[in-house]
């Protein structure tokens, strides 16, 4: 049932004329709204119960204010009674007498909240007084305001996504506020950066007079700020209210934290507020995130005190420092009548027993837990007073991670009259990498940042003030004083300068009597494991302050313990410019009376990584004089020492200078590191200083004679220097001086030129990036005698090293070159292998030959001419061999045999020599046999060079052709050679031809292949397997007229007859000579198929081609896999030869040729074992299908296989006749010639033919 407002309104004034004393029942939707927001005043003691049945609905348009005379209490009948506003557009007012009293209890307030500009006048006036210093911009909203009230008393209240500020308290004289929870305020209603408001606000001012009361006390209870958001754009950060740009202005807008914010403004009496058991989390603010606390020209002892609390995941959204407290005490030395006012001591914050957890992330922003600013507080002793806090996994950007203490004063005196006090705090896991996003982030931190203020840090022997397990210094002071008190434990904290301390400009730390501190696992990445202070060299202190101080005499019952500190370079425990030669008990003290204190305080015999203090003396440790090119590091080894010369650390100035007949000068050399450079005392006393030298001035280099440049090493803000001689050499080949621009030693054009990426040229290591796996680097002469530096992107891969692991080429010392690792640097290997040398590695060193059967040099003599003899009986030898075992072409078997071998000349040969263990030998060797080659190496006479090896390989196929024809020859004119030999020997011939082909075809390849090698000034073209000799030279020709007179003639003819066979029978007296030839090749084919021979032919003379021009390996194993896959698929479908056993053998053959070349691309991608091991397995089974051939054509000569043969055919003839079948086969044998014996038809035109085909 809905009442109407009207009669609701009616009813209540008449409830409340006739029972004031009555408390008023509130039990429909509308009839609070009637009864609060029609500028009701109450001047007798009301109670209001709010029934929780309904939902009392607010719908008047701006604030429902009401006034309050005695006493008003509102609360709900049961849990919680809710008040709701229908829009952002109402708010509530509670003004009241100085008697006044206001009770709330178990109320929630939903979505409430108007601008303050719809106040009437008189409210306005109260909030934006003439001389406050803030005020309340058009803009700023409230849910609840309460202003002249003089009691509050308040008690589970819920204000929930209100507009603006949820509650304001406007300078009330007392109150108590129990477990109030604020959730969810609107700040963007008006638009991002505009301020209308968020949390709870405190404000105390000037303008309004608290009745008698000569204090102010407010007790925050229970307080649940959660899930609050606030961003005001004007200011990024705290410190930008107090900038020029601001403080001229006579008012700042209002500003707050996205939770609880407090301004003490009063003059004439303290206020305190306490906040106890209280929780703040996930605040978001632009100036502070929780609590934001703001003293402004006061001078009485406002305060506020936190006790029990927690706050957790707060943030500040700007990174500004202070994501959960922000406290900040102003004095404008301007007001001048606020100067009459004095006090002995103010402490505006105390917190204690709290506990602050993860607070500063917001996404990519770090802003750190508490910060506290101090501006112009010289007139008052402050004390901000912090006990048994707890602070973990906090974080910030930079510094200050837990605390931020910054003094900000317009005339800086150290210390100032501000003091931070650390009573048992524990203080674990901030700026940890391990919960942060990134280490980056977090390198270098600190967790607390003091300036210009004095700390007190204190335990007890119960509660110990304890900072472990911290990523970050614990401390980073500046212009500051650090007073350690009872007992204090720094364990395993990382920073990088001082684990635990990290001391600026002149800070210090003041050992108190009685301190038992501990330095236990504390590391520093550069100096200081656990204490790190260097002085200022522009020190605000007239005397050079130690950077330990005791109060006079009492130390003796001062304890601080070093366990296990560490530092990367210097200091293990301490690290600190200040030991000596300064003040301490306002005394100048020798070193021995301070070293004689140090060791009484630290419990220790001062070991050298213990302490560390500024040098004294800077001297060269094992030489004075260096030589090097320019761009190059020079180390150059010095070592600093401290007044008790000592080991230590020093931060030395480099120059340049040159000694000439008239003095000593400048000199145009500059540096890549900075001019000040770190020299570290390392355990053996010495320390690399490097030293990067450029020059543009190619006088400085190659200086000879009496002018000699140097290197002077000054310590910093001293006269001691030291001085190191340098010798600039001109570059080394391979690089150029670069004199426009980095004045450094670079790649060479050259190298630039060919290289198909950019070059890398260290002049550090002298290398120099290898252009390509088989490149070539080297210097040689040029037609006018002088030397120069060349390269050549392909050298042969047994002349030149072409492990891919060695990705570099190094410059020896006298001019040569090797090979190194870019990846296992010290790591180096020959370029030239198997005792080679000179241009493209293609000569034999002195003393060394070319060999057959191998591109090694050997030792040889001459009495390996002798071998002359084996080339004589290998020839006939062979040759019997296939006559015996009809190992000829008109058989068919051996043809797939031969182009297999053929084939495994492109990368096969070499892939198995590379292994070089006895298996692999062994099949090399079968291999290059069935080539006509060695497979091994085996001298022929001392000196032998590549240009006579090229030659005398062309021979033994010359001579086994020779023995052929002569054999022919002598068939014509000895009928008793005849009959042996004439049905076999034109097959022998074409067979020789035939297995000669390749080694013939490589001949004259290899005469012809020419290699570039480039220079800076030209291109030379050499012979690619001699680079002495240069191409087209008279040499070279000999080489190519030899060459093609041998293997021309020959191989035209063998084509010309394979190619053009028809036009041939058109002559008889041709066809006579040709026909022969053309059978012995034809025979094993079917009819119209013998054209397999030629496209084989033709198919390997591509190969070769193309694997001599074709620098990409994988390209060119991937063509002939395409070209295997072709033949094999066509052999299959077309099956040229007669016999199917052939056809099916030669299939095998080109499916196990495929897998070989498979396995080398394979291997030239990825180069696994395994590959290697099924490389090895395919020709295994290559080897083992040639000796089953081989065996099967010596059972058919020795006719061991016919006899077979026919016994298993009687065999079966003995079953049939058991079987009745044989008198069937006799009739028709009888009946028919054609089942006659084999043995009654002629034989085959070619006898061998007649053999084989049978298959």
């Amino acid at each position: 049932m809905h009442h109407h407002p009207l009669m609701a309104m009616i009813l209540v004034l008449c409830l409340v004329a006739l029972i004031s004393a009555s408390p008023i029942n509130v039990v429909s939707p509308h009839q609070l709204d009637a009864l609060l927001c029609h500028k009701q005043n109450f001047t007798e003691s009301t109670e209001i119960i709010l029934f929780t049945n309904v939902t009392h609905n607010i719908s008047a348009v701006g604030f429902c204010i009401v006034n309050i005379s005695k006493s008003l209490t509102i609360r709900s009948s049961g849990v919680s009674a809710i008040v709701q506003c229908t829009s952002m557009l109402n708010g509530f007012v509670f003004t009241g007498s100085n008697n006044s009293v206001l009770f709330l209890n178990a109320i929630k307030f939903l979505k409430c909240g108007t601008k303050l500009s719809q106040l009437d006048e008189s409210l306005k006036c109260k909030i934006n007084a003439s001389n406050f210093p803030f005020y309340f911009t058009q803009h700023h909203a409230a849910a609840l305001l309460f202003i002249g009230v003089n009691d509050i008393q308040m008690k589970d209240i819920d204000v929930e996504s209100s507009y603006g500020f949820s509650i304001i308290l406007f300078n009330l004289p007392n109150g108590t506020i129990d477990s109030v929870t604020i959730t969810a305020s609107s700040t963007t209603a008006v638009g991002k950066g505009i301020s209308v408001g968020s949390g709870l606000l405190i404000l105390y001012c000037n303008e309004t007079r608290l009745g008698s009361s000569k204090s102010s006390s407010i007790v925050l209870s229970s307080l649940q700020l959660q899930f609050l958001f606030e961003d005001i754009f004007e200011f990024e950060c705290i410190q930008n209210l107090y900038n020029s740009s601001v403080t001229h202005l006579n008012k700042i807008p209002i500003v707050n934290a996205a939770g609880l914010t407090i301004f003490y403004m009063r003059n004439d009496f303290p206020v305190t507020v306490q906040v106890i058991g209280s929780n703040f989390s996930h605040c978001y603010g632009s100036l502070a995130g929780g609590l934001l606390i703001v003293h402004q020209n006061f001078f009485t002892n406002s305060q506020t005190v936190i006790e029990q609390c927690t706050f957790d995941h707060n943030s500040n959204i700007h990174g500004c420092h202070g994501g959960a407290i922000v406290a900040v005490v102003y004095y404008d030395q301007n007001k001048s009548h606020f100067q009459n006012y004095s006090l002995n001591q103010s402490v505006p914050l105390t917190i204690s027993n709290s506990f602050f957890h993860d607070n500063g992330r917001d996404g990519t922003k770090y802003s750190g837990a508490i910060s506290v600013l101090a501006i112009n507080p010289e007139k008052i002793p402050i004390q901000f007073y912090f006990k048994e806090v707890k602070l973990m996994f906090n974080f910030v950007s930079s510094d200050g991670s837990c605390f931020v203490g910054l003094v900000d004063s317009q005339s800086i005196v150290p210390d100032n009259n501000i003091e931070f006090i650390f009573d048992s705090i524990f203080v674990s896991n901030n700026s940890s990498p391990v919960h942060g996003q990134s280490t980056k982030l977090y390198y270098p931190t600190s967790m607390f940042l003091i300036l210009n203020a004095k700390s007190i840090i204190n335990g007890t022997d119960e509660f110990p003030g304890t900072f472990s397990y911290n990523y970050g210094s614990v401390f980073k002071v500046s212009q500051s004083t650090i007073v350690l008190e009872g007992y204090l434990n720094f364990t395993s904290n990382t920073g990088f300068y001082g684990g635990a301390f990290f001391l600026l400009d002149s800070s210090v730390i003041l050992f108190s009597q009685g301190l038992r501190a501990k330095f236990t696992g504390n590391h520093a990445k550069a100096f200081g494991g656990a204490i790190y202070s260097i002085a200022a060299s522009n020190s605000y202190y007239a005397k050079s302050l130690c950077s330990f101080q005791v109060n006079d005499d009492q130390y003796n019952d001062t304890q601080i313990s070093f366990y296990n500190n560490t530092a990367m370079i210097f200091g293990d425990s301490v690290y600190s410019t200040n030991l000596y030669n300064c003040y301490m008990q306002n005394k100048l003290l020798e070193p021995y009376q301070l070293t004689s204190i140090y060791k009484t305080i630290f419990n220790t015999s001062l070991p050298k990584k213990f302490l560390f203090t500024n040098a004294m003396t800077i001297e060269t440790c094992n030489k004075s004089s260096y030589i090097g090119y320019p761009g190059e590091t020079f180390h150059i080894m010095l070592t600093a020492k401290n007044i008790l010369n000592e080991t230590t650390h020093a931060e030395v100035f480099v120059s340049a200078a040159l000694a000439t007949y008239n003095g000593i000068q400048n000199i145009d050399w500059w540096f890549s590191e900075k001019e000040l450079i770190q020299v570290f005392g390392n355990e053996n006393g010495c320390s690399d200083a490097s030293v990067t030298i450029h020059t543009n001035d190619r006088s400085t280099v190659d200086i000879i004679g009496e002018h000699r440049a140097f290197l002077l090493f000054l310590i910093e803000n001293s006269n001691i220097l030291t001085k190191v001689d340098i010798h600039l050499r001109s570059c080394p080949p391979g690089f150029v001086h670069d004199v426009i621009n980095t004045g450094s030693c670079v790649c060479s054009n050259i190298v630039k030129n060919i290289a198909d990426t950019a070059p890398i040229c260290d002049i550090n290591s002298k290398s120099i990036l290898r252009p390509s796996k088989s490149a070539w680097m080297g210097v040689i002469l040029n037609e006018n005698g002088t030397e120069t530096f060349a390269v050549s992107l392909f050298c042969y891969q047994y002349y030149c090293n072409s492990n891919s692991s060695f990705d570099m080429v190094t410059v020896n010392t006298d001019g040569t070159f090797r090979l190194s690792s870019s990846s296992k640097p010290g790591v180096t290997s020959s370029l030239c292998i198997s005792y080679r040398t000179g241009k493209l590695c293609s000569s034999c060193a002195n003393g060394y030959s070319v060999v057959f059967g191998s591109p090694e040099c050997k030792k040889c003599s001459s009495l390996w001419l002798l071998t002359l003899l084996a080339y004589a009986i290998a020839g006939p030898l062979l040759i019997f061999i296939m006559y015996s075992l009809n190992l000829t072409l008109n058989v068919g078997t051996i043809n797939g045999i031969i182009f297999y071998a053929q084939a495994s000349n492109f990368g096969i040969l070499d892939a198995l020599n590379n292994q070089g263990h006895g298996l692999n030998r062994l099949l090399t060797i079968f291999l290059s046999l069935l080539n006509l080659g060695l497979g091994f190496p085996v001298c022929f006479y001392d000196g032998m060079s590549e240009m006579w090896k090229v030659i005398l390989n062309l021979l033994f196929p010359l001579y086994l052709f020779v023995i052929v024809v002569l054999i022919i020859i002598l068939c014509r004119f000895s009928s008793k050679v005849s009959n042996k030999f004439s049905s076999s020997s034109i097959q022998v011939l074409t067979t020789i031809v035939y297995l000669s082909f390749a080694r013939l075809l490589s001949s004259v390849v290899s005469a012809f292949k020419p290699a570039v090698i480039h220079t800076a000034e030209s291109a030379h073209l050499v012979w690619y397997w001699d680079a002495s000799v240069p191409y087209n030279s008279t040499g070279h020709i000999i080489i190519m007229v030899v060459t093609s007179l041998i293997t021309c003639p020959l191989l035209m003819t063998y084509l010309f007859l394979l190619l053009f066979p028809r036009p041939l029978r058109c002559n008889a007296k041709l066809n006579e000579w040709t026909r022969p030839v053309i059978e012995s090749i034809k025979a094993p084919y079917k009819e119209g198929r013998h054209y397999w021979f030629v496209a084989r032919i033709l198919v390997i003379t591509f190969m070769y081609i193309l694997y001599s021009t074709e620098t990409y390996v994988s390209f060119f194993n991937v063509t002939v896999m395409v070209i295997l896959i072709f033949i094999v698929l066509s052999q299959a479908v077309f099956n040229p030869y007669k016999s199917k056993l052939i056809n099916l053998l030669d299939c095998w053959l080109l499916v196990n040729l495929t897998f070989s070349f498979g396995a080398l691309y394979s291997k030239n991608a990825s180069s696994p074992q395994n590959i290697n091991i099924f490389l090895e397995s395919v020709v295994i089974l290559f080897f083992f299908t040639f000796l089953c051939l081989v065996l099967y054509h010596f059972l058919m000569v020795s006719k061991k296989f016919r006899k077979a043969k026919d016994e298993i055919g009687q065999w079966l003839f003995q079953r049939c006749n058991n079987q009745r079948i044989s008198r069937n086969i006799n009739d028709f044998s009888n009946k028919d010639p054609y089942y006659s014996p084999c043995d009654e038809y002629r034989e085959p035109l070619l006898k061998p033919t007649a053999t084989f085909l049978n298959l």
